[in-house]
């Protein structure tokens, strides 16, 4: 979560960046969980990308509003778990996705 937040801060929305890294965090622990509830409602909210040999999965960050995704939270499978390695902004998210189904219309769209 710090390096999500401190070395991704430029990433996040206006409103966001100027922030105290503590309240911020807050918004992005609720965000993720409820990111996660929505990948186990719909799987296809879940969008694989590429990177240094691995499989990963974009997750839509939404949190400025419920309803529209402000990040992609990139997460990692490592056999057991899954960690959240980073954010990207949905340009960057959108660049590096490989749609292999039809992706979630409601966060990822060109």
């Amino acid at each position: 979560m710090e390096h999500i937040i401190e070395e991704n801060k430029e990433r996040f929305p206006q409103p966001y960046r100027d922030m105290a890294n503590f309240a911020l965090q807050t918004f992005l622990s609720g965000s993720i969980n409820n990111s996660r509830e929505r990948v186990r409602r719909n799987y296809n909210t879940a969008i694989p990308q590429y990177y240094r040999g691995r499989i990963q999965l974009l997750l839509p960050l939404c949190i400025s509003n419920p309803h529209a995704a402000d990040l992609a939270l990139v997460v990692e499978n490592h056999d057991s778990f899954y960690r959240a390695a980073t954010c990207l902004t949905l340009d960057m998210a959108y660049n590096n996705a490989r749609q292999l189904a039809r992706p979630d219309r409601d966060w990822l769209q060109p």
